[in-house]
């Protein structure tokens, strides 16, 4: 009944082998996200790259916040809050 109401895009299969290529190629190139733009990989190297500028936006949209996250995962809280957490106790 309401199946046919639904949009049912195609399949692209998954963004992690695309990710992990764009990844490889910044490495390569210095460690800079910006080797990976498709541009840049068709003037310097060229080959023509499935993702876009937007894929390359988005990837570093995740990795700031992965670096975020661990920063606040990982370092301990400041010293002077153990403190007060202490002495309240």
């Amino acid at each position: 009944m309401a199946k046919s109401k639904f949009v049912h895009p195609p399949v692209q299969g998954s963004k992690l082998p695309r990710a992990a290529r764009c990844l490889w190629y910044a490495t390569r190139g210095g460690f800079n996200l910006n080797a990976a733009l498709p541009q840049y990989q068709l003037e310097k190297h060229r080959r023509v790259v499935p993702w876009d500028k937007e894929f390359i936006a988005e990837l570093r949209n995740a990795l700031s916040a992965f670096k975020i996250w661990c920063v606040d995962y990982y370092l301990p809280p400041p010293s002077h809050l153990c403190h007060v957490v202490k002495r309240r106790a």
